[in-house]
């Protein structure tokens, strides 16, 4: 096993606490489309994914002429609530304990490059990100295409990397691509769902995540 070399994190509900504004948006999307309605865990169960693979959960009876319409309605409702998202607590620690270590970090995630930008730019943040890769420069998860970008534009090897995230599909992207994984709790997905996906370690706090990453690495 080579040491750890990279980190890369999923971004909502594992770096940003942004899970309530997206399901909240996805939900208030149906009612204003006038589709039926979807349950909060439902909305909370799609994200990570690419948006053509999120409308068939959450308003399977949409036909796709309207995916275009039904993605603006959502950006708009999230739009409100994106000024008000924050990091979790422990999150710039843990990216300057990384960066003192000498393990670069990395962005892996579902939103497009504009969205991602938006908010890690108000957020004043970049610099603690060594690369980044959104599901519009690859494929969403959970193929594997992130992870490789990255993998060959940073010259690392699949033993080198961990993919941290709080869902499955997090999980499913890095088993697709041959790395480590670890699952966080505090996001989208309950524990017992990331159980089921079988991570390589599963942390419920912020400095259990980095002991974890001190140990792979």
């Amino acid at each position: 096993m080579h040491a750890l070399k990279m980190a890369v994190f999923d971004f909502d509900g594992t770096l940003v606490d942004s899970v309530p504004a997206i399901a909240r948006g996805i939900q208030l999307a149906n009612e204003e489309i006038g589709i039926a309605p979807v349950s909060y865990e439902t909305a909370k169960s799609i994200i990570g994914l690419g948006f053509k693979d999120i409308i068939p959960i959450v308003a399977p009876d949409l036909p796709e002429s309207e995916y275009g319409r039904y993605k603006d309605i959502y950006v708009r409702y999230f739009l409100q609530s994106d000024p008000s998202l924050k990091l979790f607590p422990g999150v710039l620690e843990l990216l300057c304990e990384l960066q003192d270590a000498g393990i670069k970090t990395a962005i892996a995630t579902g939103k497009s490059r504009k969205g991602l930008s938006r908010i890690v730019y108000r957020m004043n943040v970049w610099d603690y990100f060594d690369d980044s890769i959104t599901a519009d420069e690859a494929l969403p998860k959970p193929d594997p295409l992130m992870l490789n970008t990255l993998l060959e534009r940073n010259g690392l090897t699949m033993d080198e990397i961990v993919m941290i995230g709080d869902t499955e599909h997090d999980i499913k992207l890095g088993k697709a691509a041959g790395v480590r994984t670890i699952a966080v709790t505090w996001g989208a997905a309950p524990i017992e769902r990331l159980e089921a996906y079988k991570p390589d370690a599963i942390v419920r706090t912020m400095e259990a995540l980095k002991t974890k990453i001190d140990e792979f690495a």
